[in-house]
């Protein structure tokens, strides 16, 4: 990693006037650090730039003084850190609260962000971190005011299945389409191999359309063991927009059923 460039020292600054419990818990690191030039991150609304703040869905354990966008590896890596996509698959907001532009739609943006260099917090700043492999982005010079992502891609749910059992232990499964523009490659995961010494497996989408189902395994208290990828296909254009059609035909039944009379113009991506 280069030390001797202004970008680096205008972090170290910024980061020295960072409480001491922030500084001492947060690495810096690069692209040759990390190993790719992009980090991910997942959004319910579309923007043309990311401008690190704070975040107002962060767990109550994590540091909440310094600006910054949360992002990850990896695809997996995102939906592990934003915590509650298997949730929104559930949610009632659609029918019953107001509907907006923003909305959420059953889907995410998935944003790949370029960057010089990132942070990698300890698991005293974020619990999770080993978990969701999350890194932070934040603004420590002119050029880090406002991120803008090389490509932006999107995903939604098409389905998702929950099976509970007499000991308490969850099971679901959710399948996820996916569209990569070809902007940038999407890292869906690693996959860590069994025999000692191995390399493990990484795993990127490159342009084009996806089926994936997703497993999660849910303890009896709720928290979340497991979250992987069980399957994962090339699909068609056709079947994607034939699939997101009737999604967003359904979304709009939903709503015209409660307080719109008719399908709003924002259910099409």
């Amino acid at each position: 990693m280069d030390t001797s460039t202004p970008a680096y020292s205008a972090l170290k600054d910024r980061l020295s006037h960072c409480v001491g419990r922030v500084q001492n818990n947060l690495a810096i690191v690069d692209a040759m650090t990390i190993g790719q030039p992009y980090l991910h991150h997942i959004a319910v609304r579309r923007w043309a730039t990311l401008v690190p703040n704070i975040s107002r869905r962060a767990a109550w354990s994590e540091d909440n003084t310094l600006p910054r966008i949360h992002t990850s590896t990896t695809l997996i890596g995102c939906i592990k850190g934003y915590a509650t996509v298997f949730l929104d698959a559930y949610s009632e907001d659609v029918a019953y609260k107001k509907i907006t532009p923003d909305s959420y739609k059953n889907g995410y943006y998935i944003y790949s962000i370029p960057y010089t260099y990132a942070l990698r917090p300890t698991a005293k700043l974020v619990y999770d971190v080993d978990y969701t492999n999350e890194h932070w982005l934040i603004a420590y010079d002119a050029e880090t005011r406002a991120y803008t992502p090389t490509a932006i891609d999107r995903c939604f749910i098409k389905e998702v299945k929950r099976q509970v059992y007499a000991t308490g232990e969850v099971l679901e499964s959710l399948e996820l389409y996916v569209e990569v523009t070809g902007g940038s490659r999407v890292h869906l995961d690693e996959v860590s191999k069994a025999d000692a010494g191995a390399t493990n497996i990484e795993r990127w989408l490159e342009a084009g359309y996806y089926a994936i189902v997703l497993y999660r395994k849910l303890e009896r208290n709720r928290h979340e063991k497991e979250c992987s990828v069980e399957s994962l296909k090339k699909i068609n254009v056709t079947k994607f927009n034939a699939a997101l059609a009737l999604h967003a035909s359904n979304l709009a039944m939903e709503q015209r059923a409660v307080i719109l009379p008719e399908r709003p113009a924002y259910a099409e991506w």
